[in-house]
């Protein structure tokens, strides 16, 4: 475990400066991050194997090495997406950028509580954005409250997860056994006896090189043309493909193409249904664009869209729990009935008793904030059981698809709410206290703690490593990444100034989700039966899909593509998703199960290749001081 922690503290001080500053690879960027692979790689099992040579019995085991890359997982995130880059943001943008101009401070700051964030002036907020003078010391003080405060939330969603995670466990791994591709390439690396793809060990196996070699050479090359133009650049990302269409309705056909080896790696071990189905959900939304288009009703898909897939996302998950029901109904038993240990749940993360008190209280913990900082109950309530349909959703999602920037922005619960009732049946204060919240917790879910839960879960049942040795340490990894995340996002903000960072982060985000509250207040909205009627026609091509899949086994296209197949991240995976959809197709089609197994060696051989490439010119970069060169994602 203190490995873990000193890999977590790396990751934790590094992440801020890399994404925040550099604009560089980002090591915690997406569901398997490239921060814990690469530190695996060329720390964790290098120096395991070193110190075996010295003294056998100090060498860490296949599973003390799988511990610390869980501890990894779910810690990278943190930092970035999943807490520290969205919260800092959130507390100082909109009383920095606040203006005559946008008229934020007489619209929605009457709605704030003093504590959610430094004094507006204050030193803390202008310095965090213009940079701390030199020699002066920096407010450190100014940010114990808010700080405090939003750690309390913080705390109550992630008992939260780790609650739902333990509960969800059995039925996910062992009943439904679901694929986690994502942690199929840790698990072959670490534990040489599992040998579940190949009989040669996996770093001796020369298929794995082979596959290693094309995505290292190609973003070799391409990062030698950021320092010398000459060395010619083959473009991998944005690709205009159809862009020559520009008559209307066609011109919506044009499509951004992206080539992510990473992607193509982990497609390959997806089944057919949903390697096939990302890539033609993608073009089903082309399609609707063009045919609304056709009919001059453009303006109202554009308005409508998110609640399509707000309607399928809450189908897919309504039938995850359809399906779970017996294995939900007896850990509900367990709880009522017995109050103590189950006889069946010793060997799980946390007894049912725990878990559901867990569930309980965190609950608490976030509906009692809410309502402090100003919100209503029941508004508070509601948010809070949509957070936990998008832990179940987004942990479903991954797990089963292994998307690696898969989100859930349109299940925001302020979209949600104010799609079913409009936004003028909510408070003002309901909606600034919602979408202050909802920003750093259910926006941009592409570093989701709930999924790397679920990782972890399933790295303990294939290394055999006690569930509850496992959460402990991951427990204590999240624990130690939320507070030294806060240091040195501090820390970078203060020494560089946020306006000179990222822009999305510090500047574009806090900017366009205080522009959307303003709307909200301003334009207030009532039931919209097109929103509705959207909803209804997800949920039912959601449910039509389902059914389809139960009755025919033929049926090729999957509910989960549907979900998630439209919007910038959907733009940036179909290409990968169709090419490792046409690998395995083949491969299945006209070779063996024997070809098939053999050639998943080279598809993980991309995944490693692209990652262990981006950690090494993220490094040199930050020794020469190159902004802005990223390799992956």
């Amino acid at each position: 475990m203190i490995l873990g922690l000193v890999m977590v503290a790396a990751l934790c001080v590094a992440i801020p400066y890399t994404t925040g500053f550099m604009h560089a690879s980002e090591l915690g960027g997406c569901h398997f991050p490239v921060g814990p692979l690469f530190l695996l790689v060329i720390l964790v099992l290098p120096l395991s194997w070193v110190v075996g040579q010295i003294a056998r019995r100090w060498a860490l085991t296949p599973q003390e090495n799988l511990i610390v890359t869980a501890m990894m997982l779910v810690a990278a995130g943190i930092p970035t997406f999943g807490l520290a880059l969205y919260v800092f943001p959130v507390m100082t943008g909109p009383f920095y950028m606040a203006s005559f101009e946008n008229k934020w401070e007489e619209i929605f700051f009457q709605y704030l509580p003093t504590w959610i964030a430094p004094e507006p002036g204050s030193t803390a907020i202008r310095w965090f954005y213009d940079g701390a003078p030199p020699g002066v010391a920096w407010p450190w003080g100014e940010w114990a409250t808010p700080l405090i405060a939003w750690t309390i939330l913080t705390f109550g969603f992630y008992l939260a997860m780790f609650c739902l995670g333990a509960i969800v466990r059995k039925q996910w791994v062992q009943r439904e056994n679901l694929i986690f591709p994502l942690v199929q390439l840790p698990l072959e690396m670490v534990m040489p006896q599992r040998r579940d793809i190949s009989a040669v060990p996996f770093f001796r196996n020369k298929l794995l090189w082979i596959g290693f070699a094309i995505p290292f050479i190609i973003h070799n090359l391409n990062a030698l043309h950021e320092y010398v133009p000459g060395i010619p650049l083959m473009q991998l990302q944005g690709i205009r493909f159809l862009s020559g269409i520009t008559s209307r309705p066609w011109r919506f056909l044009a499509s951004p193409l992206y080539v992510h080896f990473s992607v193509i790696g982990f497609a390959y071990f997806l089944t057919t249904e949903i390697s096939l189905s990302l890539w033609i959900f993608w073009w089903f939304g082309r399609l609707q664009h063009v045919a609304f288009d056709a009919v001059g009703r453009q303006p109202v898909l554009r308005k409508v869209e998110e609640n399509q897939y707000q309607g399928a996302f809450i189908v897919y998950v309504a039938y995850g729990l359809w399906v779970a029901r017996g294995h939900l109904r007896e850990m509900w038993e367990g709880f009522v009935r017995r109050r103590g240990r189950p006889r069946d749940d010793s060997p799980e993360a946390m007894s049912v008793t725990v878990a559901f008190w867990g569930l309980i209280i965190a609950g608490a913990i976030v509906v009692v904030w809410l309502n402090v900082a100003g919100m209503s109950v029941l508004v508070a309530v509601l948010t809070y059981l949509i957070f936990l349909v998008i832990c179940w959703g987004m942990a479903r999602l991954v797990v089963e698809s292994g998307i690696l920037f898969a989100k859930a922005v349109q299940m925001r619960p302020s979209v949600i709410l104010t799609g079913f009732a409009g936004s003028a049946h909510f408070a003002p204060v309901d909606l600034t206290i919602l979408n202050f919240t909802e920003y750093v917790y259910m926006y941009d879910l592409k570093s989701f703690l709930m999924p790397q839960i679920m990782h972890s879960l399933k790295i303990a049942d294939e290394a055999r490593i006690d569930r509850r040795h496992m959460y402990y340490a991951i427990i204590a990894a999240v624990g130690a990444a939320v507070l030294i995340s806060y240091w040195a996002s501090l820390n970078v903000a203060y020494a560089k100034g946020a306006l000179a960072m990222h822009s999305w982060f510090f500047i574009s985000g806090p900017r366009g989700n205080a522009e959307r509250l303003k709307s909200m207040l301003i334009n207030e909205t009532g039931i919209e039966t097109d929103r509705l009627i959207a909803l209804g026609v997800g949920a039912a091509l959601c449910a039509i899909l389902i059914r389809a899949r139960q009755l025919f086994l033929w049926f090729p296209l999957h509910p989960i593509a549907y979900v998630v197949g439209t919007g910038f991240e959907a733009s940036r995976m179909w290409f990968p998703f169709l090419f490792g959809w046409a690998a395995k197709a083949l491969v299945t089609r006209y070779g063996s199960v024997g070809l098939y197994r053999t050639l998943q060696v080279p598809f993980l051989g991309l995944v490693l290749g692209e990652y262990t490439v981006a950690g090494i010119w993220l490094i040199i970069d930050a020794i020469t001081g190159k902004i802005g060169h990223r390799v992956f994602p």
